[in-house]
């Protein structure tokens, strides 16, 4: 990546835009959606600036006006791209973040394409790129997320304490959210007061039986290294992880695909063991496995001889060059059936 996407903290802090026009106006419109101060400076201010409310124009040469210390970012666009560059210049050199209209080689940032559910936002950017594929990629999203999505997120901000309070960190809470949100998303909820009864709900009725026995393991064969190759049922059970073990030559970009607070290591001799005290503690363990996952055989026995389940999601063999579409059909015949039960066979 040559950019770096993140969120910027702006609520009372200074956004400015350097210009007066209409391209000045698009940049403050969305700013203004913010809890920042939102300034415009320019010499002078056309109608569609002009006529926006919640901002403070200064109408003067914006090449001799000194933004203020706490300036989260600014934009220039003034609809020139010589004053711009050279606004950006100045911006910069006084350490606050800039960009340019259209003109990437001399900005420090580029503004995605957005997905407002606040405070659920989605950002899709191509580092200035491709902004009509970033807009097309936006329209997608916008279409498989409910607008309901950021009431969800407000109240289960305000549910934190509680949940804190009620249940041990770690699966309990996950559990917990990972209902939360399933139910309130799949029952399409979208008031406070609903919300809330299936968030009390599931605290009364606590961890499922089987999340209170113990973990859960599931063997993932990552074929032949190809993310894109991976199962979509593999995409999951990632996602959900807990703890994710894998062999020293699962691929960079499968390892990616886990979500961010997963513990991952490298499988280590004794795995077995290591497997079922992570079970004990009610982990969810993702096992990677290069190739169909039949490597994984011995972890899988003793896990299946403790009593506990199994769940196999195989990977397509890396040395098979089979057309796509023997490809799907092998896949979806190896779905119902794990490797190691054929060799019992």
């Amino acid at each position: 990546m040559k950019a770096f996407p993140l969120f910027i903290t702006v609520k009372n802090r200074t956004l400015a835009v350097f210009g007066g026009g209409e391209e000045a106006a698009a940049k403050i419109r969305l700013l203004l959606k913010t809890e920042a101060r939102v300034i415009a400076i320019a010499a002078d201010f056309e109608p569609a600036v002009a006529g926006l409310k919640g901002l403070v124009r200064v109408q003067q040469d914006p090449l001799a006006f000194d933004l203020p210390a706490e300036t989260a970012f600014a934009y220039a666009a003034t609809g020139n791209e010589t004053l711009d560059a050279a606004l950006a210049a100045r911006t910069r050199t006084a350490g606050i973040l800039v960009c340019a209209a259209d003109q990437p080689d001399v900005s420090d940032f580029s503004t995605p394409a957005l997905v407002d559910r606040d405070p659920v936002i989605v950002a899709i950017g191509t580092e200035g790129t491709a902004p009509v594929l970033a807009r097309a990629i936006k329209a997608q999203i916008e279409f498989l997320l409910e607008p309901s999505l950021g009431q969800i997120a407000r109240i289960a901000a305000g549910l934190r304490a509680q949940v804190a309070h009620r249940l041990k960190p770690g699966q309990a809470r996950r559990d917990f959210w990972r209902r939360f949100f399933s139910t309130a998303r799949e029952q399409r909820l979208a008031t406070p007061v609903a919300l809330d009864a299936v968030a009390q709900d599931i605290l009364q009725k606590g961890p499922a039986a089987s999340d209170a026995v113990s973990g859960t393991l599931t063997i993932v064969g990552t074929g032949s290294g190809d993310a894109d190759l991976l199962t979509i049922a593999g995409h999951r059970a990632l996602d959900t992880a807990s703890v994710v073990l894998h062999d020293p030559l699962v691929a960079r970009p499968i390892l990616e695909m886990a979500r961010r607070e997963a513990t991952i290591r490298v499988l280590q001799p004794g795995a077995s063991r290591e497997i079922l005290s992570l079970l004990a503690q009610g982990e969810t363990v993702v096992r990677l496995v290069v190739g169909n996952g039949s490597l994984a055989e011995q972890e899988h026995a003793a896990v299946e001889a403790a009593g506990l389940p199994v769940r196999f999601i195989p990977g397509i063999d890396p040395d098979q060059d089979w057309p796509p579409a023997a490809q799907a059909t092998r896949r979806a015949r190896r779905s119902f059936s794990s490797p190691f039960s054929r060799k019992a066979a």
